[in-house]
């Protein structure tokens, strides 16, 4: 979504700054569900993953995963985003497969990252993607379903739980 966001015209950001070259990290780390659902991984980018995870491990260092750090498919985004109830679930099957493909060497999950700020920002202040202005309702739905999407990752990860 910040991908769309960042081309919107007026530019959101200074200078018209967008994330297209940066450390080129869209080229470089390919998403694993292109399309955000589960009925199509992207090989490439498990091999990405998998190949930052060993290389971690093998430095001597601890990987934590993120699994959601401010960017959505546009297709969830076009759908609501996390004002969409569904997106709960959808948080659920993506956590299920990241476990299922890292989770035998990452043992340090984050769910989401700064969610009150998602929400205060994104969908109440509407300064940051998707620009959703609205401060009386959207914060808390915002809020509930990223508390449901958390809780949905957290119970795949619990099934690993010793």
């Amino acid at each position: 979504m910040w991908d769309n966001f960042v081309h919107k015209i007026p530019s959101p950001i200074a200078d018209n700054a967008t994330g297209d070259v940066a450390a080129d990290s869209y080229h470089l780390w390919p998403r694993i569900l292109p399309n955000g659902l589960p009925n199509e991984i992207n090989e490439a980018g498990v091999e990405y993953y998998n190949n930052l995870i060993n290389g971690l491990l093998e430095a001597g260092i601890e990987p934590v995963v993120t699994l959601y750090h401010w960017d959505l498919p546009t297709m969830f985004q076009d759908f609501g985003g996390w004002m969409n109830p569904l997106i709960a679930d959808w948080f659920g099957d993506y956590s299920r497969v990241v476990f299922a493909l890292f989770g035998d060497r990452v043992k340090t999950w984050l769910t989401i990252n700064e969610p009150l700020i998602i929400c205060e920002m994104s969908y109440g202040a509407g300064v940051m993607a998707p620009a959703i202005k609205e401060d009386k309702i959207a914060p808390y739905i915002c809020n509930k379903n990223i508390l449901l999407a958390h809780a949905k990752a957290y119970r795949v990860t619990c099934i690993h739980c010793k």
